[in-house]
């Protein structure tokens, strides 16, 4: 599965020291990310579309749905 990249890089033009510099900026993107248990939507989030289990897991166990990792049968992303 491809993911899109979780940040973009744009060009930005800033003004130091008196001077007019280029360079570039790290811009993180999100995406609309649901979190469906037992077939029912429970919530959607914004997120970077990185570490998606891992915030997955986290969600859970921060809501109380789960009280282990042990507890989660699949994670499809």
């Amino acid at each position: 599965m491809n993911l899109p990249a979780p940040l973009y890089r744009a060009r930005r033009t800033a003004w130091r020291d008196g001077a007019r510099r280029a360079g570039e900026r790290a811009i993180p993107e999100e995406t609309a990310v649901a979190l469906t248990y037992d077939s029912v939507t429970h919530a959607v989030m914004m997120a970077t579309p990185d570490d998606l289990q891992d915030f997955a897991v986290g969600f859970s166990l921060s809501e109380g749905i789960i009280a282990s990792p042990a507890d989660i049968e699949t994670i499809e992303v």
